[in-house]
């Protein structure tokens, strides 16, 4: 589980030095901690343009209901601002791979499969930071058909991080200030 762990660090980690090396970005990043009732892990969030947003998380779940995983999971959104634009909702779907032991014996297994994500946000207006609730299923199609409880619900809190060569807010719905 150590080895896969890793590599989903190196893989996220080399997706976000990727996005960060253009010079010319405007377009909101980001960076916090997710956390669930039985574990949590780390979120990022990368916003193609106000209303559209990628999300990258490292979970680490499943201690308190006896079946520990580690997944990576990658997220297409859709953001409604809602009528005072520091709060939006959003929804989407995915993907997860990673490992599981499913059965508590010690053996992990590889997983794969989709998402569904639905949640609210609020962003503060004098300070980069936002603050998230969501609800994520998810099911494994490798190595069994079957429902992944691990990470199902949870909360994150995410720091706006300031763009080089941008004057837009570090909110993504508001127009630059």
């Amino acid at each position: 589980m150590r080895k896969v762990f890793l590599q989903i660090s190196v893989l996220l980690l080399s997706m976000l030095s990727f996005h960060t090396a253009h010079a010319q970005m405007t377009s909101p990043i980001a960076l916090g901690l997710r956390a669930t009732p039985d574990g949590g892990g780390f979120t990022g969030k990368f916003y193609l343009n106000p209303d559209m947003a990628i999300e990258a998380q490292l979970n680490g779940g499943g201690v308190i209901i006896g079946n520990p995983s580690v997944t990576a999971v990658g997220l297409f959104e859709y953001h409604i601002a809602l009528a005072d634009p520091s709060w939006r909702i959003f929804f989407g779907g995915g993907i997860h791979f990673g490992s599981w032991d499913r059965y508590d014996d010690n053996n992990s297994q590889g997983i794969f499969g989709i998402d569904g994500i639905g949640g609210v946000e609020y962003v503060f207006k004098n300070i980069p930071l936002g603050l998230s609730a969501d609800f994520k299923p998810a099911i494994n199609f490798v190595s069994d058909l079957a429902f992944f409880p691990n990470n199902i619900v949870g909360a994150s809190a995410r720091f706006y991080l300031p763009m080089k060569g941008s004057k837009a807010s570090h909110m993504p719905h508001h127009p630059a200030k």
